[in-house]
């Protein structure tokens, strides 16, 4: 029993975070069968990169550009963080199919990794174990890390800054500056982002430790050491550049950075805003999307995307903000003090959250969190050495009871709270943990039950979301990402067909936009904030923001980007014009494309892409079988190859009944919907229902009838989910025989030849008179273009696709990538490796001197 006693005294910080992640995930292990994925971005992004990552690192393909990101893009800041990550390589032990039942352990292993590196920053600070648990759990428990939960690349990243904090210290107190250039370059190189958004937070903590720990201001020691810690934080970023030189191009081209300039100075946040975030101090996460019920995010969103996050560092913290005010340490107190206000400061105007983090979120509140924590631990290390006054703790809870009181009173009598009932029960367990903790400050009640408040009031924060939004059902997650696993398809093409070529596929099931990178292909669809931002225009329309539906029914383009083969999963969709049977394979139909375009091809005809933007999409689209379009033409005059007839124009109901008085065959149904991307078009025969095709695509989309159809009839309802002022219009292209005659005048313009080795193309292409080739590749900045073996400059053609002019002739041609400012990162990484080398040695070598 005393061996057993000893053993918990020794390791009861090991013990109690093992008992915590226990206990928040043991009931989502038992009953959804450890599958902790949630709707949105934690499956449709997360689990699809991390698909994609195995089946890179398995293919052995490292190649810096990803052809499966829309029409490709330059993939570098990812490739860097699935090859640097241990967490990632854990999940290569394992098969694909076991990837969604891993993230659970990998993420309690995150948060574990959180723990320990913050217990070591508290006890570098405060040199108290007791402190530096109940730190340590706030932290790796708190509003923002479990809003941020389901982010398995923020917790990645996170995980670092408190380790990063403790380095500081160590800087400071010891002057050992090798882990902390260490740790800063390595999380460089596995988060750009979390660099960027840590360099802040550096530069102001070490000040505020600086003073804190120097007492006495001498400006020769100050420069000192603060020119040596910004020599030392210039080499980890030295280290690191290799990745984030490349990283901060792709970032330099988003239109989140250059939206900074267009932010006024004085704007300032809203009331609402203010009242949000101040909430979400009195309030653990309820939902990952609302995070204080205080104020619903549906009433207002505010800043921040998805309801921006929560600062929540459990309800310990109100009570001790307020007892450091009778702080005996004064000097101590106000640096902490002036800390808050300098973030006070920065949180008031909306230019400083551009600049934080280069986005109008506030993923940056970070900031406030790990000050929280700090200030707990002050407040405790003072009040267990001298004991606070009673009074002031008794105050201390009456203000806090007093302002979660005030808030609902302003909530309830605004209308603003997300859910009546469950903001009372809020109200009343936040109020319970504040009086508890009073309580056992006012009674110095054994430090064994105030861990035990602080282990509860951890799993309540952590499984209170899971109750209210909880995750994805195991029985339905398991269908979702049936389509994903069931590669065969994918693998049988990639087997028989070496070439250039893209895949449209379709299942019936939830599927995402980033299936093409999962399984790694060739796709026209993507869901990331990052993509070819060389192709906005382009892209623009297809997709709103960085989300890219599957461009099913978009014939022209899919034709013009070398669209080969369709696949059906059984969706009930019309096969789309110009695809005939090719195989089956399990449950799937492969459907291949008669008007396949391999790589790109020649023409004459060009038309200045001014003009040409002017057109709307859908017309855009028609000339694009016709023209090349480019910045280097002056020519303004086009001709349509077909011709429209208007159905109905100017429709602002969301039913139109269409009645074609005969079956519609072998004819094209276009609808121009502009800001409704959901539709769901009911296809009838004899005035009887058929079956119905729901489509998710911005600006237009259409639907092919072939010379087998017997539809006669249409009922066309738009879903307004945006509820914009809005009407679609509709067209039918009667007369297809254009695309035969079209393909016949072009055939012989293709590239031949071609072969394709992950990011190196080489094909050949034959000229009988001078003109212009558009290529289906993505412009890019990292492509290089070889015309028999020399080097030549290239242009943007269609908006977003290489292309060049040549003169007739025979032309062997290479296209391979290299990231902008790849080489100069390396040589720049290269450079501080060699001088951290010689610094570590010159280190080693004094400190055998002086011992």
């Amino acid at each position: 029993m005393v061996i057993m006693k000893e053993i918990i005294k020794k390791y009861y910080p090991l013990i109690i975070i093992i008992l915590i992640l226990a206990l928040s995930h043991l009931n989502t292990v038992i009953n959804n069968d450890g599958l902790m994925i949630f709707y949105g971005d934690s499956y449709e992004q997360t689990l699809h990169l991390y698909w994609g990552g195995w089946e890179r690192f398995h293919q052995l393909d490292f190649s810096l550009w990803d052809w499966g990101l829309g029409y490709g893009a330059n993939f570098f800041s990812q490739v860097a963080y699935f090859a640097t990550t241990p967490f990632f390589y854990l999940t290569l032990l394992f098969e694909k199919a076991v990837l969604p039942y891993l993230f659970i352990y990998l993420n309690a292993l995150k948060i574990f990794l959180l723990y320990i590196f913050t217990y070591r920053w508290l006890h570098k600070v405060y040199e108290d174990k007791f402190i530096s648990t109940v730190g340590a759990i706030i932290l790796s428990f708190s509003g923002w890390t479990i809003f941020y939960y389901h982010y398995n690349q923020f917790l990645d990243s996170f995980l670092f800054f408190p380790l990063i904090l403790s380095t500081i210290e160590d800087y400071l107190k010891n002057k050992k500056w090798i882990l902390y250039t260490v740790s800063l370059a390595y999380l460089g190189i596995i988060s750009y982002y979390f660099v960027y958004m840590i360099i802040p937070f550096i530069v102001l903590y070490s000040i505020f430790r600086y003073f804190v720990i120097n007492r006495q201001f001498v400006i020769k020691h100050l420069l000192i050491t603060a020119l040596k810690f910004l020599g030392y934080s210039i080499l980890a970023l030295g280290l690191a550049s290799i990745i984030l030189f490349p990283s901060i191009n792709i970032v330099l081209q988003t239109p989140r950075l250059s939206s900074i300039a267009d932010q006024s100075i004085f704007q300032t946040i809203s009331t609402l805003d203010v009242f949000r975030y101040v909430s979400t101090l009195f309030t653990p996460v309820v939902e990952r999307f609302d995070p204080t019920y205080f104020i619903s995010h549906s009433y207002d969103p505010g800043i921040g995307w998805g309801g921006g996050v929560s600062v929540y560092s459990f309800m310990l913290f109100p009570v001790s903000i307020i007892l450091l005010v009778k702080s005996e340490d004064k000097h101590h107190r106000n640096l902490i003090l002036s800390f808050y206000a300098f973030l006070l400061f920065l949180a008031s105007f909306r230019i400083f959250y551009r600049i934080l983090q280069g986005s109008y979120d506030v993923r940056w509140y970070y900031m406030f969190t790990i000050l929280n924590v700090y200030s707990i631990g002050f407040t405790l290390s003072e009040h267990f050495k001298r004991p606070k006054p009673k009074l002031l703790i008794l105050i201390s809870n009456f203000i806090v009871v007093l302002s979660i009181m005030t808030l609902y009173t302003i909530s309830f009598n605004k209308g603003v709270y997300s859910d009546l009932n469950v903001l009372k029960a809020i109200i009343v367990l936040t109020i319970v943990l504040s009086t508890l903790y009073c309580g056992f400050l006012f009674f110095r009640v054994n430090k064994f039950l105030f861990l035990v408040l602080i282990t509860i009031e951890a799993v309540i924060s952590f499984t209170l979301p899971l109750y209210f939004d909880y995750p994805i059902e195991s029985s339905s997650l398991i269908s979702y990402f049936e389509n994903t696993l069931d590669d065969e398809p994918i693998k049988y093409l990639q087997s028989v067909d070496h070439g250039f070529y893209r895949i449209i596929s379709v299942g019936d099931a939830y599927t995402s936009q980033n299936e093409p990178i999962a399984q790694y292909y060739k796709g026209t669809s993507f869901y990331s904030s990052l993509y070819n931002f060389e192709q906005e225009d382009f892209l623009n329309r297809f997709k709103s923001n960085w989300s890219m539906p599957i461009t099913f029914g978009r014939f022209n383009t899919n034709f013009l980007t070398s669209v080969k083969y369709y696949i059906s999963n059984g969706d009930g969709k019309s096969i789309p014009f110009g695809f005939t049977h090719f195989k089956t394979i399990n449950n799937s139909e492969i459907y291949v494309n008669m008007y396949y375009v391999p790589l790109g091809f020649s023409s004459t005809n060009v038309l200045n892409d001014n003009v040409f933007k002017k057109l709307t999409y859908i017309d855009q689209d028609r000339l694009l079988l016709d023209y090349i379009i480019t910045d280097k033409s002056q020519n303004s005059d086009y001709q349509f190859r077909n011709k429209l007839t208007k159905i109905a124009e100017w429709v602002y109901n969301d039913y139109y009944y269409y009645d074609n008085f005969g079956d519609i065959k072998n004819k094209i149904i276009y609808v121009e919907n502009f800001n409704i991307p959901v539709f769901s078009v009911n296809l009838n025969n004899n005035y009887e229902y058929v079956k119905t095709e729901n489509f998710w695509q911005y600006n237009y989309f259409s639907i092919y009838f072939n010379d087998d159809s017997n539809i006669d009839t249409l009922e066309i309802q738009a879903n307004n989910i945006y509820n914009s002022p809005s009407s679609f219009n509709i067209y039918m292209d009667e007369n297809l025989d254009y695309y035969d005659e079209w393909y016949s005048s072009i055939e012989e313009k293709f590239f031949t030849n071609i072969e394709v080795t992950k990011d190196n193309i080489k094909a050949t292409i034959e000229l009988k008179e001078r003109s212009w080739i558009a290529t289906s590749i993505p412009y890019d900045k990292g492509w290089n273009v070889k015309i028999n073996d020399k080097k030549i400059p290239f242009s943007k053609v269609n908006l977003g696709f290489i292309g060049f002019e040549l003169e007739a002739g025979t032309y062997s041609v290479e296209f391979y990538y290299l990231p902008p400012l790849f080489k100069e990162g390396l040589v720049c990484s290269s450079i501080s490796l060699a001088l951290f080398l010689i610094l570590v040695i010159k280190s080693k070598m004094n400190h055998q001197i002086k011992t």
